[in-house]
């Protein structure tokens, strides 16, 4: 390995740990928080919380139009002023963000959901137009390996989110105050990041309308994957609260939570990955080809213990999160077998190993300027999702929803992986490496089977500590790598 290719790998690894430890206790923070909600408001009552969030996130794709993506490419590319590409991108996302919010807001109202979930709508709506804008700020962070800053930002906001909760069921406030817990801790996190953004630039509102339009052709494609992807990604809450109600989208949250939880961890490591595999792939670099192997094995060293650990400890994970209650309640049944969350969070974690993998090779797509390749399959995966969902959810509710979602997530790994192969290059992990973290989770599984019924922080703990000495036994990070990311210093910034 040559000192560019070492330097890069370091400076990937130290960001990328950054962005987890702080995400872990975001995620912790967040986790805390849906477990005090979950008890609060029983099953029907999340799902109405479950209902309000995946109406809003569905929305909150169209206000990202694939701006984020455009930003961090033409950061890391030298594509102009820094301070006129991130001005203007935020002046015009955030313009669009308010359109979509209140058009989203405004049909919320004409659909056949209960008074309290129309409200809810609109103050989820104005949270998420401040993490809209946010997501802005974030890329310029990324582009310059600044990650711990926004992080802390993360952190202070998941904080506040969690004490406003805390305060709102302590006192008996209604639902209503719970969601605005979110408004403020958004706004907390948006605020601090515009202070700290402005060490790497200026950020001002622009309106340079031949740019805008720039901006708008390049990032229609991506716009077009990220809407039709988004859309089997979050159609089926939706449909599922249309079709069945609150009670069985309450059953479908609570995993589906945990879902989007461990979602986060590919979406921070590859956008962290992004800017250099855009240089290389403009470049016709010969780094590319490690550079893909590292970050499939990455992938798989982190996806397949949370696939098979979590499989494992299902039940206990959903106890954890909603309580007692949600392990128990059901509207589904197969044969004599009652389909609840712990069997729902079983079959989505293959969902999501499966989008581990396709966040590369989706990511790769569009470093390569190739996204249009992506429009129609995504729209086919769409129209086949939300068929799948219409007509199977009236039989088989959330197990239905589950089952298409697995199905979907392969189709989206095999038809962009076809594309890199196809048009880009003919990318792979080395297998060796894939059969000794097959081996080395193998035998994770058979020691925490037997301690399965173990307390839960515990079991995981025990199950962190022997994966981490299995990694290096089985050589999936070796002792160098390690040291190596303790000792990396930090480099320039990417926009002075």
């Amino acid at each position: 390995m040559d000192k560019r290719t070492e330097s890069a790998t370091k400076l990937v690894a130290t960001s990328t740990a950054v962005q987890f430890v702080g995400k872990l206790v975001v995620m912790l923070l967040g986790l805390g928080t849906i477990a005090l909600i979950t008890r609060y408001l029983g099953v029907a009552g999340f799902g109405q919380f479950t209902t309000i969030f995946a109406y809003v996130s569905f929305l909150s794709v169209f206000a990202d139009f694939g701006f984020f993506a455009v930003l961090v490419t033409q950061l890391a590319q030298g594509r102009g002023e820094p301070k006129k590409i991130v001005s203007n991108i935020m002046t015009l996302r955030a313009l669009l963000g308010i359109a979509i919010y209140l058009v989203g807001f405004a049909v919320g109202l004409l659909l056949p959901y209960q008074d309290a979930v129309k409200l809810g709508i609109g103050i989820i709506a104005g949270a998420w137009f401040g993490q809209s804008v946010n997501q802005t700020l974030i890329g310029i962070f990324q582009v310059n390996q600044a990650m711990v800053k926004p992080v802390l930002a993360d952190i202070l906001g998941k904080l506040a989110v969690l004490g406003l909760v805390w305060f709102s069921i302590f006192l008996g406030l209604p639902f209503h105050m719970v969601l605005v817990s979110y408004f403020i801790g958004a706004f907390i996190t948006l605020l601090i990041n515009l202070y700290l953004v402005r060490a790497y630039v200026e950020v001002a509102l622009a309106f340079d309308f031949s740019y805008w339009l720039k901006v708008i052709k390049l990032a229609a494609p991506m716009a077009a994957v990220l809407v039709f992807g988004f859309i089997y990604f979050k159609a089926d809450t939706v449909i599922l609260s249309l079709i069945k109600g609150p009670v069985d989208v309450g059953i479908y949250g609570v995993p589906y939570k945990l879902i989007e939880v461990l979602l986060v961890f590919p979406s921070i490591f590859m956008g962290t990955v992004l800017p250099f595999i855009t240089r290389y792939l403009a470049n016709h670099d010969a780094r590319m080809a490690g550079a893909f192997a590292k970050a499939s094995h990455f992938l798989i060293l982190i996806g397949l213990p949370v696939l098979l650990i979590g499989i494992l400890l299902a039940k206990q994970l959903v106890t954890l999160l909603g309580g007692a209650e949600f392990t128990t309640a059901a509207t589904v049944m197969l044969g004599s077998t009652a389909v609840g969350a712990p069997m729902i969070l079983q079959i989505l974690l293959v969902a999501v190993f499966l989008s581990y993998l396709s966040h590369l090779t989706t990511y790769v797509v569009v470093a390569a300027g190739r996204q249009g390749s992506l429009v129609i399959p995504n729209i086919l995966f769409a129209i086949a999702n939300i068929g799948l969902n219409i007509l199977a959810i009236p039989y088989y509710s959330y197990f239905a929803a589950a089952t298409i979602t697995v199905l979907t997530e392969l189709a989206v790994l095999a038809v962009s992986f076809g594309i890199i192969w196809v048009k880009i290059g003919r990318f792979l992990p080395d297998f060796r490496y894939v059969a000794r973290a097959l081996t080395a989770n193998a035998i994770l599984v058979g020691l925490i089977y037997p301690l399965r019924e173990v307390s839960l922080p515990v079991v995981l703990l025990i199950a962190v500590a022997l994966y981490g000495l299995l990694g290096l036994g089985f050589k999936l990070i070796t002792r160098e790598e390690l040291l190596g990311v303790l000792q990396l210093r930090r480099g320039r910034h990417a926009t002075t």
